[in-house]
């Protein structure tokens, strides 16, 4: 089964939900989490229905969340909507399904990119899916056309590893490498636009592990295994460091941004996963380190023993996935920081974690050359995909054409789609 496209409730399906609303204030009046709930009846059209092109944002400490119409109705009656099988007991009249192409479904490989000489340690997709960026161990970048399966143009970037890569629009692209320089490059002309060298501005200089840009394109957050400090830089106009994010004890090994831009997530060698976030007073990058929770809250709860490798953050901006270099994979609340569970391990460090478009589906690349599909919600892996002899570095899930991406220590990109989808 699908997710609903829409739903069209009767009068009483409405009249339950608002009951529920009631009931639950009425019980809890000091809990103000309904409170985006009770806005979402308003969203409804006077023939009772709702649809998810309808999205309602709602702010829980501040920080928006966006909730689908149809999931709203059913967390108003406290029920899973996967598991809805009779939705006229509901007060649900009509409904209709579209198809999930990641729901407990096998993948297989589509096609390989090949052209790299060296390991590709990095890839990135451009706002609109249709061009990957893929960096190399050698410092080299490619930029593919997705659509015709071929390279547009090949960019000799950097000196050593390229670690990371960022788009910050369809013609701009940011890279960083192990060589210490983080540069902008405008895609149309293959040049650079600007360089960072760490060295020049008087900072310590270190290898640049990973970086992430907030969704408005504002600041860049890099970090590096050799540093516990995460800094922040202004962009596009005045490109400056504004900030430093200090709480890790050891080398930050990985970032991960939340789609709506609220929370920026870290993880280091010292084990320790922390979320950053942005006080709605106030949205100037020095205030990103003033709201910051520890992944778990407690000591005694669950949490890495060893460094955290990989994150990453549901497009849902609901759960956060973290990856350790004993193989653990942990995934937490990004609101709270409280534990939810833990997945099935890989038997070598994680090197890369990707959530699937609809949230549901966590795919974790290994050391131990597997990619392993889990549907995270039942904590069972749908799929494990053997890579031997090679490795898999990064995994990227591409919302436009339902494919999951990976690159390689052989310098190739695979891509895979679901086995539902026919073309």
């Amino acid at each position: 089964m699908g997710w609903p496209r829409s739903l069209q409730l009767s009068e009483q399906g409405l009249e339950i939900i608002k009951n529920n609303i009631a009931r639950i204030k009425k019980n809890n009046p000091s809990w103000n989490d309904l409170d985006w709930l009770e806005k979402a009846t308003n969203h409804i059209d006077n023939k009772a229905r709702v649809t998810s092109v309808s999205t309602l944002k709602r702010f829980k400490s501040k920080k928006p969340i966006e909730v689908k119409g149809y999931i709203a109705l059913c967390q108003a009656i406290d029920i899973d909507w996967r598991k809805v099988t009779d939705w006229k007991s509901l007060g649900i009249d009509q409904y209709e399904f579209v198809s999930n192409p990641w729901e407990n479904t096998l993948l297989e490989n589509e096609y390989t990119l090949t052209g790299h000489a060296n390991s590709v340690g990095s890839i990135a997709l451009s706002p609109n899916g249709n061009t990957l960026a893929s960096g190399s161990y050698d410092g080299e970048i490619k930029i593919w056309d997705l659509q015709k399966r071929k390279v547009k143009c090949s960019l000799k970037a950097h000196e050593k590893d390229v670690s990371c890569l960022v788009f910050s629009s369809e013609e701009e692209l940011i890279s960083g490498s192990y060589d210490e320089k983080i540069k902008i490059w405008n895609l149309q002309t293959q040049e650079v636009k600007w360089t960072l060298h760490q060295k020049e501005l008087g900072s310590n200089p270190y290898a640049i592990e990973s970086m992430s840009l907030s969704p408005n394109g504002e600041y860049l957050f890099i970090n590096s295994y050799e540093s516990e400090q995460i800094k922040v830089w202004s962009l596009p106009k005045e490109i400056k460091q504004v900030g430093c994010l200090s709480k890790h004890k050891d080398g930050v090994m990985c970032l991960a941004m939340s789609p709506n831009g609220g929370m920026l997530v870290s993880g280091g060698k010292d084990g320790k996963v922390y979320s950053w976030g942005v006080p709605s007073k106030d949205n100037q990058p020095h205030q990103y380190y003033e709201d910051w929770i520890s992944f778990p809250e407690s000591e005694s709860l669950e949490q890495h023993s060893d460094w955290v490798t990989s994150l990453a953050i549901s497009p849902n901006n609901e759960v956060v996935a973290s990856g350790g270099k004993d193989g653990e994979i942990y995934l937490w609340n990004l609101n709270s920081g409280t534990f939810i569970k833990k997945l099935e391990k890989h038997s070598k460090a994680v090197l890369s974690l990707a959530f699937s478009p609809d949230s549901q589906t966590l795919a974790s690349a290994s050391y131990s050359q597997t990619i392993k599909i889990h549907n995270w919600r039942e904590s069972n892996v749908i799929q494990t995909l053997e890579t031997y002899p090679n490795y898999t570095q990064c995994l990227v899930f591409s919302q436009h054409s339902q494919r999951l991406l990976s690159s390689n220590s052989q310098g190739n990109i695979c891509t895979w789609k679901p086995s539902s989808i026919n073309q």
